[in-house]
């Protein structure tokens, strides 16, 4: 299938991704999984595709149109940051059709085409198109994109070079507004009358006033089951992002002295994650999650840390609990207990087994154990959100979710009795397998003693 003019061209279809892509070493550096992941994306989107067809055909639905933007993110791999730090944001609008032999299509301004989708356009399974506003001498035609000036005997880079390539290859084909490109790439894609799921609440007004036959749906349940199951390369993502995270909340634990608040021990944690090629999201200490919240840190004390950080945008979640000095035999014996009820967990980690099953794995290796201790064990997937599962679904629908190869899960146990001489959690993250069980992150004692 050729591009139409000023978008750029597609092959006939999406390229069939490998199910042989796995690092035989997980123990690989930022920039050997960064440029695993941009060779990738050289020929594959970075979801779950295969997946994500198969959810839209589940659902009844043509295609899947969003604009956020961990979900613009997530279908085209170019990471629109300018949205995550304003308020309104420039709209931008990704694409995805039921149809395999349609690419994914991405529509945003020309400001950050230059700036950002110039630098990260992956392979041709991408077709990108831009919009610049009304021109300034005729308001019913496009201005022209946005490029830098070129001074009088300047030379350019081969970098800026291929900034001005990118935008010229789209300079035909640019829209006048976000709203009529959007019309024009729904157009383009037979989804005049079409059944779309979408996140956004401003493309269905834009087709209505167009006179588009196009039906609009929540897209929340359809969001989650395309993010739960992971591709090869997100899974690497993951294991990078699960194990630098652990590492940093180990160590920064282990460099913790009595004397010293949660001031200090979260931001030890940030630079641990920094310098393994993350970056700190949030630490939870002693249950509380407040930075303002900074008490002081003393011997003889067991708290609970829970830290999340992200690579490319794909979180790592670990929690232990920590023991400054000699615990309290109470305390110790409960974190024994949960460590305990996580290894019960994770042997019914197989596939077909359901959230609810899980769950009671672990009420009932705490009531085997004789201890009265309430856990709260919570199972959830994990990727580019905490939770990657369908938000707003039903408990009861939640329960029932059936494990599935290619899903990461965390298991919450928090401790949830208080007065009894501190707090206590244990967390990982595991990956779900035809052979069993994998964990993600090292297997570190379920106590930190310092």
């Amino acid at each position: 299938m050729g591009g139409a003019a000023g978008v750029l061209a597609i092959p006939q279809a999406v390229p069939a991704r490998s199910k042989d892509f796995a690092s035989a070493d997980s123990a690989f550096g930022k920039t050997t999984i960064t440029g695993q992941l941009n060779d990738w994306l050289a020929s594959s989107p970075l979801f779950n595709i295969e997946n994500a067809h198969k959810v839209l055909t589940r659902h009844g639905f043509d295609a899947l149109l969003v604009s956020g933007p961990i979900n613009l993110y997530h279908l085209t791999s170019i990471r629109p940051v300018t949205n995550e730090m304003f308020p309104r944001p420039f709209e931008a609008y990704a694409l995805l059709c039921k149809d395999e032999k349609q690419p994914v299509r991405l529509l945003m301004n020309d400001f950050q085409s230059y700036f950002l989708a110039a630098d990260e356009t992956p392979g041709d399974w991408l077709e990108t198109r831009i919009y610049t506003g009304p021109g300034q001498d005729d308001p019913a035609e496009p201005r022209p994109p946005f490029m830098l000036r070129i001074p009088q005997d300047a030379k350019l880079s081969y970098d800026e070079q291929s900034r001005r390539d990118h935008i010229a290859r789209m300079t035909q084909g640019r829209a006048l507004s976000p709203a009529s490109g959007l019309v024009d790439m729904l157009r383009d894609a037979g989804l005049a009358d079409g059944r779309v799921a979408t996140d956004s609440a401003i493309a269905p007004i834009y087709c209505e006033t167009a006179g588009l036959a196009t039906s609009f749906f929540g897209a929340d349940q359809v969001l989650g089951e395309i993010r739960r199951l992971k591709s090869p390369i997100e899974i690497e993502l993951m294991r990078f992002a699960a194990s630098t995270n652990a590492r940093a909340a180990m160590q920064a634990s282990k460099s913790l002295r009595g004397g010293q608040h949660h001031s200090d021990l979260r931001s030890a944690y940030f630079e641990q994650a920094s310098i393994l090629g993350g970056k700190g999201v949030f630490m939870a200490i002693d249950r509380a999650t407040s930075v303002r919240f900074d008490r002081e840190l003393s011997d003889g004390q067991a708290f609970l840390i829970d830290g999340v950080s992200e690579f490319h945008g794909y979180h790592g979640d670990f929690g232990r609990t920590v023991f400054i000095g000699e615990p309290s035999r109470r305390m110790a014996k409960a974190v024994n207990t949960i460590g305990l009820a996580w290894k019960s967990i994770r042997e019914k980690m197989q596939i077909g087994a359901t959230y609810g099953e899980l769950i009671s794995a672990g009420h009932e290796a705490i009531r085997r154990s004789g201890q009265d201790l309430l856990v709260a064990f919570n199972v959830h997937s994990v990727g580019l959100w905490h939770t990657d599962d369908p938000f707003g679904q039903s408990e009861d629908r939640r329960l029932n979710t059936r494990l599935e190869e290619g899903m990461v899960l965390s298991i919450d146990c928090p401790l949830f009795d208080e007065g009894i001489g501190g707090s206590a959690h244990f967390e990982d993250l595991t990956l779900v397998t035809r052979e069993g069980p994998v964990s993600l992150n090292e297997q570190f004692p379920e106590a930190i003693i310092v």
